[in-house]
């Protein structure tokens, strides 16, 4: 369990058992399983949960962020258009800042 919880949440891992708990019963249906699937119900009561995510955000607050984002975009675009054409056609250069 210790080095599946470096790479994985505990929802992940809860979820890998259950599928390992049912080969077992598939391969060998005669055989008593419910063991492993207590096991596997301690492990998921256990397990800690997900963070909920936050609610839904009003277009109030989204608006403002959209319109820097594509005024950043727009410069970046700007930028790059001038300095290709700088490299490309030869054409005049900006003065290097400091």
């Amino acid at each position: 369990m210790a080095r599946l919880r470096i790479t994985n949440q505990d929802s992940s891992i809860v979820i890998s058992l259950h599928y390992l708990q049912l080969a077992p019963r598939l391969i060998c249906p005669d055989v008593d399983w419910s063991w492993l699937l207590t096991i596997t119900k301690r492990i998921a009561a256990a397990a800690s949960r997900r963070a909920q995510k936050y609610g839904l955000v009003a277009i109030e607050q989204l608006y403002p962020l959209d319109i820097a984002l594509i005024d950043n975009a727009i410069a970046d675009a700007n930028a790059f258009s001038f300095q290709l054409y700088c490299s490309c056609c030869g054409g005049p250069t900006r003065p290097k800042l400091r």
